[in-house]
């Protein structure tokens, strides 16, 4: 075994100082000479622990090692001026014998200063090897968690395709049988059809002329039983003509007339911006520019801003846009003096499931907002019974129907209207602004059913002698 010390001299010479311990002196000197040289100096010689241990030296100097160590003894005494503690005392007297003995052997003091050093060097070494440890195991611990997190991802993942592919396979079914139960109804139609046919032909004649108008079959099958039995056909239509209006809900406030702050609402492309246009400008020319507002919140689609605002600006009318709750409240303090202030809504398919919140959350607001579900007469009785049914949360005070003058039969949407008893204020009769606007009255239904029957049976005639 061995320890090492090199030190320069002033003269550039290259001192080593080394300790071997052997089994014995001849043992010793031999590792010393195989080494350091024949011209190794032998510093001391003594037994450690059953061994000789050797200390030697090659490019040996005294006078240099004895500059060296009065400077070493000269930097301890510095740092040790001030006065000792008891327990310091007590422990500089035990050390006394050691440091004039470490005199004598300056290359002892030399060696184990060494041999402190590189036992603190080891010691360094070993923590840091003990933090580089602690470190690769919080790796190994974070990588254990990735693992175990993408693991229950996948498991998610997997599971979330599993339900859908339920989902999708139990909706095929109920589609399925949703088919199957409107073909044997409609077969059980068809039969009943053919059996009452013959016996009660003026039920038969009436039923068919109501769902010519586009009334529906269970509406139409109850007006008729209200005006049966009667053996004048025509009187017996134009008894259920007159009925029909009287089906629908009448509305007790009309905007138009006590002002307030209403909003448009419904699904995407039903003439909302246009039906509040034209409000604004019929009201306007009652009560003045100065007592009417629009806010719009459509910043969906592209250019509903800019249309609202371009038709507002030509009619003179003040027009407002808010984006969030935030705005809303803002804007509806602006018009805060304003008799009516009229909110055009953004819309969306009524079939989304966040349909009834996207209005909620637009029309929460300290003051009373009353909604107005506009409908479209364009569209399929089933499309309208949708967003009816979507929009039940907002609790609509009542209906405006638009593109009256773009469908020959008006049925679907009464009946829609009479089936959910939702009140009906206004409808629309074409492009015109503020003109095609009209209240939704008796006489305007009774006129657009008997115009739809004739226009029906018009087409029907035509068909049959283009096929004949």
């Amino acid at each position: 075994m061995q320890h090492n010390i090199e030190n320069k001299t002033d003269q550039g010479h290259t001192m080593k100082v080394k300790r071997y311990r052997a089994g014995n002196t001849q043992q010793a000197m031999a590792m010393v000479r195989a080494e350091l040289g024949d011209d190794a100096v032998l510093i001391s010689n003594k037994r450690v622990e059953g061994q000789v241990e050797v200390l030697a030296a090659s490019e040996f100097d005294p006078r240099e090692v004895k500059k060296k160590y009065d400077r070493l003894t000269a930097a301890n005494a510095a740092k040790q001026v001030q006065a000792p503690t008891v327990r310091e005392a007590r422990q500089e007297s035990v050390q006394e014998p050691a440091k004039d003995q470490a005199k004598d052997f300056p290359f002892e003091l030399l060696a184990d200063m060494d041999l402190q050093r590189e036992n603190e060097m080891l010691r360094e070494k070993e923590i840091r090897r003990e933090r580089e440890r602690e470190i690769v195991a919080e790796k190994k611990k974070l990588l254990q968690r990735e693992r175990e997190m993408a693991e229950e991802k996948e498991q998610h993942l997997l599971k979330e395709r599993e339900i859908q592919a339920q989902s999708k396979s139990l909706r095929d079914m109920q589609e399925e049988i949703g088919r199957l139960r409107k073909l044997f109804e409609g077969e059980m139609a068809q039969l009943a059809w053919r059996e009452s046919h013959g016996r009660q032909p003026n039920r038969v004649a009436l039923l068919s002329r109501l769902e010519m108008a586009g009334i529906n079959h269970d509406l139409a099958a109850q007006l008729v039983d209200k005006v049966l039995p009667c053996d004048d056909i025509e009187l017996a239509w134009q008894q259920i003509v007159s009925l029909v209006p009287r089906a629908l809900k009448k509305p007790v406030p009309d905007p138009l007339q006590d002002g307030g702050v209403i909003a448009m609402v419904g699904s995407t492309g039903v003439g909302k911006t246009t039906t509040a246009v034209k409000m604004a400008a019929r009201f306007a020319r009652q009560h003045g520019r100065n007592q009417v507002a629009l806010i719009t919140t459509d910043d969906f689609r592209v250019g509903q801003r800019e249309q609202i605002l371009s038709l507002g600006s030509s009619l003179g009318l003040s027009v407002q846009v808010a984006a969030n709750e935030q705005e809303m409240q803002q804007a509806l303090d602006c018009f805060g003096e304003r008799k009516l202030v009229i909110i055009d809504t953004a819309g969306i398919n009524q079939r989304r499931q966040d349909f009834n919140e996207h209005f909620v959350s637009i029309l929460n607001s300290d003051r009373k907002i009353d909604p107005y579900l506009v409908l479209s007469a364009t569209v399929q009785e089933s499309v309208i019974n949708d967003t009816v049914r979507a929009c039940s949360g907002l609790n609509p005070v009542s209906a405006i129907v638009t593109k009256t003058d773009e469908i020959t039969s008006i049925g679907a949407v009464m009946s829609a209207l009479i089936r959910f008893r939702l009140p009906v204020s206004y409808v629309g009769t074409g492009q015109g602004i503020p003109e095609d606007l009209a209240r939704a009255d008796g006489e305007f239904f009774k006129h657009r059913i008997n115009d739809s029957y004739q226009q029906t049976l018009v087409h029907m005639q035509k068909r049959r002698k283009a096929t004949a």
